[in-house]
């Protein structure tokens, strides 16, 4: 498959994700809110982050479905995935066997399924990176 197909497919699998989340987050808003409470332990942030981090999401998918952005994007990307992914870690020992309402593609992820996923994501988009940046590289002839 070509390095172009195969980036498509990523960012394709990630606007998808990031798409599904951040709808989620915004209909499912208060128990969303709460979780980020219950994490972060302010009111403040959370009410903040709450609204931010969908509205964020949604920004990303425009960006990942545009050829010309999609670099900046997956870059993006991988930045609030790796920060997600260390605020489930943080969790974990307070937690327990808690479900998360942060998203997801499955109402039965754990936290631990979450953070799995998360690392597959997050492996995803570097290798769409890194085909980004080449493809990049090609069209411009260097």
């Amino acid at each position: 498959m070509k390095s172009s197909a195969v980036s498509d497919v990523i960012a394709s699998v990630l606007l998808l994700a990031f798409g599904y989340a951040a709808i989620s987050q915004l209909f499912f808003h208060h128990t969303f809110y709460v979780q980020l409470v219950q994490g972060l332990g302010s009111d403040r942030t959370a009410a903040v982050l709450s609204w931010a981090i969908p509205i964020l999401q949604l920004t990303i998918c425009f960006l990942l479905w545009r050829r010309n952005t999609r670099l900046k994007a997956l870059v993006t990307t991988l930045a609030l995935l790796s920060v997600f992914t260390v605020y489930l870690v943080r969790m974990l020992p307070f937690a327990g066997k808690t479900i998360c309402a942060c998203g997801e593609p499955a109402p039965w992820f754990t936290l631990e399924t979450n953070i799995l996923v998360n690392t597959a994501l997050i492996f995803l988009t570097g290798t769409a990176i890194v085909l980004a940046a080449q493809l990049n590289r090609q069209y411009k002839g260097v």
